[in-house]
């Protein structure tokens, strides 16, 4: 129910015999975290001889990825990068590419006489223009689902508005017809149908800016348009 939990997740994992594995992960701070835990549990778990065996808790990323992986001579490489999808948390071909990408560019600059972060900045633009605007998108993707009231998530379901194929296939590009075209009963949504064009404006303004990502001297006028337009967009997901 996306009114008791905004954005997150729940997983059920068997192991050996009858353990089982069950966590919860949400985004932000949560002061209820346990009491989400118990009722989901309770939900699934039926048995009253179940017992814990082992408990834990810890902090994963969940966003975009950083501005840059680059500070000096230190270079950030997968989750320490924020290179996942932010949709499911996972995806290690982010950190496979961002691990070629940093490797690249390591080898070319051990061949200068002074390794820097200007030497080492090819590493943030091939990651970036590869994939940069794909992981944005999917961040806006998130947000998008989570500014939703339950009535409306429900409709999107039952009505196959935005399917988990088009989600799943989501490229840098989320283009109007690809949604519009799913069911005229979009059309009985205003509201909805102006969230998703923002949407589409939202992914098309990610494309244009990861893929002219900047040279070294330029980054910090890049970054702070980028964040200017993304707390605009994303932030009108919410109204």
């Amino acid at each position: 129910d996306p009114s008791n939990l905004k954005s997150g997740y729940f997983w059920i994992i068997p192991e050996d015999g009858s353990r089982i594995c069950v966590g919860i992960g949400v985004q932000g701070k949560s002061d209820n975290i346990k009491k989400l835990f118990d009722s989901y549990k309770n939900q699934l778990i039926s048995s009253e001889n179940a017992k814990i065996i082992e408990k834990g808790s810890g902090i994963i990323t969940l966003r975009r990825p950083l501005n840059s992986f680059v500070y000096k001579n230190v270079m950030l490489v997968g989750s320490s990068a924020c290179q996942v999808n932010p949709i499911i948390v996972r995806d290690i071909s982010f950190g496979i590419k961002g691990a070629y990408y940093a490797s690249k560019a390591v080898l070319n600059a051990l061949k200068s006489d002074e390794i820097k972060t200007s030497n080492l900045w090819d590493y943030n633009i091939n990651f970036m223009r590869d994939v940069g605007a794909r992981c944005a998108l999917l961040e806006g993707v998130r947000d998008f689902f989570s500014s939703l009231s339950t009535e409306t998530f429900d409709f999107i379901i039952m009505n196959e508005v935005i399917t988990s194929g088009l989600i799943e296939n989501i490229g840098t590009n989320l283009r109007r017809r690809d949604v519009l075209f799913n069911t005229a009963k979009l059309f009985l949504k205003p509201r909805l149908l102006h969230k998703i064009i923002k949407l589409s404006n939202y992914s098309k303004r990610m494309e244009e800016y990861y893929n002219n990502y900047p040279a070294y001297d330029d980054f910090n006028t890049w970054k702070i348009k980028l964040n200017n337009e993304l707390k605009n967009i994303r932030e009108s997901f919410f109204v």
